[in-house]
């Protein structure tokens, strides 16, 4: 805990490339971020940063201490930030992407229930599935689903909220059930006609937990469409099983119209998450929509 502040200059030196300009960002003088930097180094007992060069040039343990402390010290700075703004009323415009997705199916049903809750709030929301960087449109956040491999996961100018993993659920209408059979393990899905939307993640290859781990069994059917409504429709018609978003799936089965299978052993691999600048740290109306919208995803059982 002694270094933390030194670990907080350490962060902003890294990210502005230079001692001076982090200084400048601390308001602090330039000899008091040296001294920051070299009580770091005698603490973990290695160099964090190449003097051999003008620029500067994080040695392998400099980049190893950046990636491990970066997002809690980022984390703790939004707190700080957060606790200061928590009585004010939200006022300004949230900007803000979406991908098409949850977009409309999670992200827009939270907006309208956030915004009714700040009048004083302006709202500018666009929605498509190109994977945009905030930094580079003027948006304030970019809301999408990705996989463990997202390319801006790590980008130094960005930090990102995790909500958790999509819930998917297996579904199949009474009708096919009764002419084709209910499987009996997950794994004899291979048998049966799976209907496929390309959209979703693994979508020919389906996850699931047994109790040696998480594995995946091989999908394929009739119907193969970029459309969940396609999917959605052909699973009510009886013409295969689908593996469906929980919002509409709850509702199909709610009517009657659908029976889950296997639903305590699904398990996604497309994890929901939210990107924002680093170099501003997240503003309050921000922080604020992304509590909102985390509670909407639990209370909805939309993320595991």
């Amino acid at each position: 805990m002694e270094n933390l502040n030194s670990l907080v200059i350490f962060t902003r030196a890294v990210e502005a490339k230079s001692l001076t300009a982090a200084a400048r960002s601390l308001r602090i003088s330039a000899s008091a971020v040296s001294k920051h930097i070299a009580r770091l180094e005698t603490s973990v007992g290695a160099p964090l940063f190449n003097r051999s060069t003008r620029k500067l040039v994080l040695t392998e343990y400099g980049k190893l201490l950046y990636q491990r402390c970066t997002r809690a010290v980022h984390e703790l700075e939004d707190a700080q930030t957060s606790l200061k703004g928590m009585n004010r009323g939200l006022t300004g415009t949230l900007r803000m992407h979406v991908t098409p997705g949850i977009g409309q199916r999670f992200v827009e049903p939270a907006v309208v229930q956030f915004m009714k809750r700040h009048g004083d709030l302006s709202l500018d929301l666009s929605m498509s599935a190109e994977i945009l960087n905030p930094l580079d449109h003027g948006y304030d956040v970019t809301i999408r689903s990705g996989s463990s491999e997202d390319r801006n996961i790590g980008h130094s100018s960005l930090s990102y909220r995790e909500f958790g993993p999509l819930r998917y659920l297996i579904c199949a209408s009474p009708e096919y059930i009764k002419n084709h059979g209910i499987p009996a393990e997950p794994r004899d899905l291979v048998k049966h006609n799976c209907l496929v939307q390309k959209t979703q993640d693994s979508d020919t290859g389906w996850w699931f937990l047994g109790p040696k781990g998480k594995y995946s069994v091989p999908v394929s059917g009739n119907i193969v469409s970029n459309s969940h409504t396609t999917i959605y429709e052909a699973a009510l018609a009886g013409l295969g099983i689908a593996r469906l978003m929980t919002f509409e799936a709850n509702e199909a089965r709610n009517l009657g119209k659908l029976k889950f299978l296997f639903e305590d052993e699904i398990r996604s691999e497309r994890l929901i998450r939210a990107f924002y600048p680093r170099t501003n740290p997240a503003s309050e109306k921000v922080r604020r929509f992304l509590d909102f919208l985390s509670e909407h995803l639990a209370k909805g059982n939309h993320i595991e």
